[in-house]
């Protein structure tokens, strides 16, 4: 009873001190606070095996299915809540079950069983388990436009878990999958997308009756399908002007800019019978309807308050910028930052964002900079491809020479630098830029009245606008004029984070540069995918991901070794800084691994700012990510997989993928684990 109370009082003292961040001048990325829920301290195999005892005491002749269902579906939502992308108890997450509350206070049995988290996530969607995990991205918070949108699209979400809709979608393509005889894949897939049109069509009409419970809006069902259709579009559509990166000295000439942007193309009566949804015309026409059947009179478009709404709301919206980045989106992320800026104009993090973007654009384009070959997004989109106010911005983008474009990012980051002379970011970015003038034959003698500038540019009647752009940091600015390069074709560029190295070329084991005795354990590993590439056998990979994290500190015990563990699964209810660093190194590797180190340069990476605050607290730089995958198929695949990354150095320091003949035995195992670790303390040849 005691620890019951203590921990109520923990949970209880975290949201008191929730204070709300002043946009006005900065934004810290979103973080978990308070007490962890169960799901973190719960056996999931336990979990699983209690559930299918229970099932197997029913009549239900769907028990087979069910029980695969089950365990798949328990391992999925740990996997969710524990990947680092889950908030709990923040602001958001604080906020989304308060509108919760208000659509259930009448059904309090409901309410306990649905368990809201917010996810860190750009994507425009939301869903729900049949176990009551209700999952809201932040990108869907972004882009709608009141509290009553959002109820609505809870009040869907639990009609999905009220209906049991998961479960019966997959029970029903399991069913069908074991009778294809006569049908083709075409008409499989129909079939499939039908009965899943069937359960949403359900979810849009009885959660609009879960609506009408309320005190919220219900014509803003209706508008929500709107906020639908435009999801493919930033969160807002706000004129892109030049002159917001325009100076006294420095015009940017308009045959850089469209005269019109392309005209928004909804699409919300394209054939659906391919897709899982129905279209967003259909789905709006039948909520019409029922909106016709009520009195709409005196409700609510904010039931706790505009101003709450919009402050949440705008959290979001500076969560997807730093998302974009994490992406390497940086179009996207520039524009909405620019979207930002016109009601934070001197916002700090905005500052940073629209450098880091312009900047990493400049990378990409001289080719200092690229994407991993199995990146999503394998380079800019091209303008034509985008639609309205954003096009303009991409237009800018595609169409300004290298030259120039790194003289405006440097003209923008240099004077936020000076606007925020403490701030590291900019500065070193600022730096970085300098040191690309090498590169762009961009040096002292290009800005000189007296030289006739160079040609550098396509577009004759412009190649003289940015003659001038630095004449007053010349004059006026003596840490401009110290920096700024005399001479072109200096051999170095400097990266964001500054100090050059020379790349390790590997194959399967690269060489340990120094001997390393203290690592972060960042979540190890033991996946098995079936012969279609899906995570299969869960409980025994669970098992065997057991084994493993024993056999990985047995032998740094051995090694004298030091382990700083970051593994979500060993993280008690109370460590929810744990999990927030957890949660920084996650997205510091996802957004590193998705680029490519050339001969020039290293991928920077601008997601994660807190690295060094983490490098800090835990005394090491090095990351080690560890673990077996297993890929069954004719013959069973085994691989035991390391990689070490320096933090503070930006590169993989050790990388060894080992394929192994046979399931190895436990003790085999461990022997490759320790070998690993005696590597690292000792230092490995090529």
């Amino acid at each position: 009873m005691k620890n019951i109370f203590l921990l109520t009082f923990m949970f209880c003292l975290g949201l008191c001190l929730f204070s709300q961040q002043n946009l006005n001048l900065d934004f810290k990325p979103l973080k978990s606070q308070g007490i962890l829920p169960e799901i973190f301290s719960r056996d999931m195999k336990e979990t699983v095996a209690q559930e299918i005892t229970e099932l197997n005491k029913t009549e239900d002749l769907d028990k087979s299915l069910k029980s695969t269902y089950l365990t798949a579906a328990n391992y999925e939502i740990e996997k969710k809540v524990k990947s680092g992308n889950a908030l709990i108890n923040d602001e958001v997450t604080i906020y989304i079950n308060e509108i919760v509350d208000i659509i259930l206070k009448d059904q309090p049995d409901l309410r306990k069983k649905i368990n809201v988290f917010t996810l860190k996530s750009s994507v425009v969607n939301a869903y729900c388990y049949d176990k009551g995990y209700l999952f809201m991205d932040v990108g869907l918070i972004a882009h709608t436009k009141n509290e009553a949108q959002l109820a609505y699209v809870l009040c869907h979400e639990i009609t999905h878990y009220v209906k049991q809709h998961n479960i019966l979608g997959y029970i029903h393509n399991e069913k069908l999958e074991s009778s294809v005889e006569g049908k083709t894949e075409e008409a499989l897939l129909l079939e499939k997308c039908q009965y899943s049109k069937e359960h949403e069509g359900e979810a849009d009409v009885e959660g609009f009756k879960l609506l009408e419970k309320t005190k919220y809006d219900l014509v803003q069902a209706k508008d929500l399908f709107e906020v639908l259709q435009g999801a493919s579009l930033p969160f807002e559509l706000v004129e892109f002007k030049k002159s917001f990166f325009e100076t006294s000295n420095f015009v940017i000439p308009g045959n850089y800019f469209l005269k019109d942007v392309a005209p928004i193309r909804y699409k919300g009566n394209e054939d659906d019978s391919e897709r899982t949804h129905p279209n967003t015309s259909k789905r709006k026409a039948a909520v019409e309807q029922l909106i016709n059947e009520n009195n709409t009179s005196g409700r609510l478009t904010n039931v706790i308050g505009e101003s709450k709404f919009n402050y949440i709301r705008d959290l979001c919206r500076f969560e997807v910028c730093r998302l974009f980045l994490k992406n390497r989106d940086y179009n996207a992320a520039l524009y909405s930052a620019y979207i930002l800026t016109q009601k934070y104009p001197v916002n700090l993090f905005l500052s940073q964002t629209i450098a880091k973007c312009l900047y990493a654009i400049s990378l990409n384009r001289m080719g200092y900079l690229r994407y991993n070959k199995d990146s999503y997004l394998d380079g800019p989109i091209h303008y034509l491809e985008v639609e309205s106010y954003p096009q303009q911005m991409y237009h800018l983008v595609n169409s300004m020479p290298d030259n120039e474009w790194n003289i405006m990012a440097l003209n923008y980051t240099f004077r936020k630098h000076k606007n925020f002379p403490d701030d590291h970011i900019l500065n070193a970015i600022s730096d970085s830029l300098i040191n690309l003038m090498y590169y762009t034959n961009c040096n002292l003698e290009t800005f000189d009245d007296n030289i006739n500038i160079k040609n550098v540019s396509p577009f004759k009647d412009s190649v003289s606008y940015y003659k001038n752009v630095f004449a007053d940091l010349f004059s006026a600015d003596k840490e401009f004029a110290a920096k700024f390069p005399r001479t072109v074709g200096h051999e170095v560029v400097a990266p964001y984070t500054p100090k050059s190295y020379k790349i390790n070329k590997f194959t399967k084991k690269m060489r340990v540069v120094g001997n390393i005795s203290v690592v972060m354990s960042l979540d190890p590993f033991y996946i098995i995918f079936d012969e279609n590439g899906n995570q299969s056998n869960y409980i025994e990979a669970d098992i065997q991901q057991q084994n493993v994290v024993n056999s990985i500190k047995s032998c740094a015990e051995k090694q004298n070794f030091r382990l700083v563990v970051l593994d979500p699964g060993l993280i008690n209810s109370t460590e929810v800084n744990k999990m927030n660093d957890f949660s920084v190194v996650n997205d510091w590797l996802y957004e590193r691994m998705d680029g490519r180190d050339n001969e020039k340069s290293r991928v920077p990476v601008f997601s994660a700012d807190e690295i060094k605050n983490i490098i800090d607290t835990y005394g090491t730089s090095h990351v080690l990510k560890t673990g077996f995958v297993v890929i069954e198929g004719k013959k069973k695949q085994y691989v035991f997989y390391s990689v070490i990354y320096d933090l503070k150095e930006n590169r993989e320091v050790y990388i060894n993928q080992i394929l192994i003949d046979g399931r190895p035995s436990k003790s085999e195992a461990e022997s490759k684990i320790c070998s690993l670790f005696n590597e690292l303390k000792n230092g490995v040849a090529k």
